[in-house]
């Protein structure tokens, strides 16, 4: 007994010195053969072992092969790996259990195919052993690589630095565990789960992807079936963007948040959606809509969907935290910039959209259709309608393009309005409706709207039954860049008050500033304008940072008045330079005392009081700037010169300024003018001293002298001399809102 037992201590430690010392010199590629026809034997497909082969039994029994192939000969393999690490458990393996404490798959690369019918052609193993036998209670996967080839559309996906941590129970499942992957050039992360494969061959699987790039999450929970290489997949499908992302960097980003719920059956062929439910915002004030969709595989991969709503209340779901009231431009722009959140679909996207009341800037849009449509780069909008206030019915389609974070459309679009004026006011989100002399309105035109510029080009509209064409386009002001108005209009008969309250109040509530720059082409053949009419009128101009370019200017009949100017001031040096000269003759003034009203409110009765003295007028004007000298810096001089007739008094005005101008207060000016007339009497009557004085009909003079800074005291010196009367004044006078003020003193003598 004693002999035996000894025996078995000795070969017990003749063992132990064998495992540890004995792989320190034993040549184990010796094996090789023996080791790649037993891994055969176990896979079912030839397996080549190429690199460095360590087998250990202590402290733990391991083994680690290199450049390992799958694959039969003379072909691609099928799966390959840089190196593979095995570490069983010890007493389990004595028990004839293959349970590995830790397998550590090093760089695998595997190529799967999907053939035209969708079969996946994958390798084609045949376990040699009962797959419950074996079992890895760590698996380790770095720097991994997946390709799939499909077959019906030539294109191929690929997963590089594929990381896996997790455990695997059997062959046959369960598992579970984590890792991420690049695909496109974008990080993923990604948890899976996997039941026991049932007796229908069916396995449960629970699958998250989480993009690093964007705040969203993709969830699937369901069974997964393979049918002779056919894969069958049914379940519950969730994507889903939270209100907030918290980065590395510590900081939060704060999203409006969304999610789509559905059911999904896929094949290899499509993968239909149903039950859809989506939602857009937080659960107080979401949009929600339902529907259906498919996903169509294949050589022209395509996903249609339609989704529906009674009700959707905009203005709640985009109400602004502080509660400020956003007119309906400004609320649809901001809707239409969450497109760019969405970014561009792997495949061509077609969404149909049907919601019966849309609730926006307080009223109601009816009959809301159309479709959302990916193609390329771009999102598009196709066959979009809907009617808003004033009867009014909007068809529109085109290009959504994303660009640095922001929606343009750009696409035909076409809007009749019975009631312009309660569409006005629904734009400017206002209740009440203003006066107005708009009558119906018809326009048709190819539109872009953005966050930079509004646009329409091949515009063709009716308002109030008077036809319009031309294009307009309205950049908005940016960084040091001014706004910016380029026009070319033309018109049989316009109204040109109603059309500029129409285009302010449309585009109230957005960033529309009175543009800096203005590129103007304007011909009509009537026109309304300060409520005058102007017939025959003719504009070609130009305003930017090189300067103002009148080619033409021409009204053949403004309320009575004759205009035409034309000239150029360049800007582009430090002194501007140029020249513009300006001519009318009028049978009278009545337009001439309605600009004045406009843009002079402070003058407009004195300049109504002069309309009703004189009676016609004809003078012509011209504008000369130039630098003062020609050192650098110099300061810039301009002289007007106005000759002519008023009521049959000639009019002979001169007027020199110079300065820097960017400080026109502080130039220095001087004025000499010079009335004159045969009848003295019409004279006085033009200057309003006829209630004061009588003179005859003989010839009389006023000539007037004035100089200082241009916002300050003016020296003026003035006399008025007649046969029967005269009178002279001397001075000081400001010019303020228009109208002179100051102290004089006058001196009177009569004949």
């Amino acid at each position: 007994m004693q002999t035996t037992l000894l025996g078995l201590a000795v070969a017990i430690i003749v063992a132990l010195v064998g495992a540890l010392v004995g792989p320190l010199f034993i040549d184990w590629g010796r094996w090789r053969a023996g080791f790649e026809a037993e891994a055969t034997r176990l896979v079912g497909m030839p397996v080549r072992v190429a690199g460095h082969i360590d087998a250990r039994l202590l402290p733990t029994p391991s083994l680690l092969l290199s450049d390992i192939e799958v694959g039969e000969p003379g072909s691609a393999p099928k799966l390959r790996a840089r190196r593979l690490g095995v570490e069983f458990g010890l007493g389990p393996l004595m028990r004839g259990e293959w349970r590995a404490a830790q397998l550590h798959l090093d760089g695998p690369e595997v190529t799967l195919g999907v053939d035209a019918a969708g079969r996946i052609d994958v390798p084609q193993v045949s376990i040699g052993f009962d797959p419950d036998q074996l079992s890895f209670d760590r698996v380790v996967v770095d720097d991994g690589r997946a390709v799939l080839l499909d077959a019906a559309s030539g294109k191929r996906l690929v997963l590089d630095q594929v990381g896996f941590r997790g455990d695997i129970r059997s062959l046959v499942g369960p598992f579970k565990g984590e890792g991420a992957f690049v695909s496109s050039g974008q990080l993923y992360g990604y948890r899976v789960s996997g039941g026991r494969r049932g007796d229908d061959g069916g396995m449960r699987l629970h699958l998250n992807i989480d993009p690093s790039d964007r705040p969203l999450t993709i969830e699937t929970d369901g069974t997964l079936w393979f049918d002779r290489e056919l894969p069958r997949y049914e379940g519950n499908l969730s994507l889903m963007r939270p209100a907030g992302l918290a980065l590395a960097s510590g900081k939060t980003l704060a999203n409006d948040p969304w999610r789509a719920v559905s059911r999904i059956k896929a094949t290899p062929g499509a993968a239909l959606l149903e039950q859809i439910d989506f939602q857009y915002g937080p659960d107080d004030r979401a949009i929600k809509l339902a529907g259906t969709a498919e996903l169509k595989f294949g050589a022209k991969p395509q996903f249609e969907g339609v989704l529906s709503a009674r009700q959707i209340d905009l203005d709640r779901t985009l109400q602004m935290p502080d509660s400020t009231t956003r007119t309906p431009v400004a609320l649809l722009r901001s809707m239409t910039d969450t497109l760019a959140e969405f970014g561009r679909p792997p495949v061509p996207v077609k969404i149909g959209i049907g919601v019966d009341s849309v609730t926006l800037g307080g009223a109601s849009l009816t009959a809301l259709r159309g479709d959302i449509v990916t193609e390329g780069d771009a999102w598009s909008l196709d066959n979009v309608e809907f009617r808003a206030p004033g009867a009014t019915q909007v068809r529109a389609s085109g290009r959504l393009t994303v660009a640095a974070g922001t929606v343009e459309f750009a696409g035909p679009a076409s809007l009749d309005s019975a009631d312009p004026k309660l569409l006005i006011a629904w734009l400017e989100g206002r209740r009440e409706v203003t006066r107005t002399t708009i009558g119906a309105l018809r326009a048709r035109g190819d539109v872009t709207l953005g966050a930079q510029r509004l646009a329409v080009e091949r515009l063709k509209a009716e308002v109030d039954r008077k036809a319009i064409e031309g294009r307009l386009a309205y950049v908005f002001a940016a960084d040091r860049r001014p706004a910016r108005l380029d026009a070319a209009i033309s018109a049989a008969e316009i109204d040109l008050d109603g059309a500029i309250a129409f285009a302010n109040n449309a585009l109230a509530g957005t960033t529309f500033e009175r543009p800096g720059e203005i590129a103007l082409a304007l011909e009509f053949g009537r026109a309304i304008y300060a409520g005058i009419d102007a017939k025959g009128a003719t504009a070609v101009l130009k305003f930017d940072a090189s300067g103002l370019v009148i080619e033409r200017l021409a009204i053949a009949d403004f309320g009575g008045a004759i205009l035409s100017a034309s000239g150029r001031i360049d800007t582009t040096s430090p002194s501007p330079r140029g020249s513009v000269a300006l001519t009318v003759e009028a049978q009278r003034l009545t337009g001439v005392a309605a600009l004045a009203a406009k843009f002079v409110p402070e003058a407009a009765e004195s300049v109504k009081n002069l309309v009703q003295r004189a009676a016609s007028a004809r003078f012509a004007a011209k504008l000369d700037v130039a630098p003062s000298g020609a050192a650098p810096g110099a300061k810039t001089s301009a002289r007007l010169a106005i000759d002519g007739a008023i009521a049959g008094v000639r009019v002979n005005i001169s007027a020199e300024g110079s300065g820097d101008v960017g400080t026109p207060a502080a130039a220095d000016i001087r004025l000499e003018g010079r009335l004159a007339a045969d009848d003295g009497a019409g004279l006085v009557a033009l200057m309003g001293l006829d209630r004061f004085v009588v003179v005859d009909h003989r010839p009389a003079q006023f000539a007037l002298t004035a100089n200082g800074p241009a916002g300050a005291d003016l020296h003026v010196d003035a006399r008025f001399d007649s046969a029967q009367f005269d009178a002279a004044a001397k001075g000081a006078l400001r010019i303020a809102n228009a109208l002179p003020h100051g102290a004089l003193d006058v001196t009177f003598g009569a004949a």
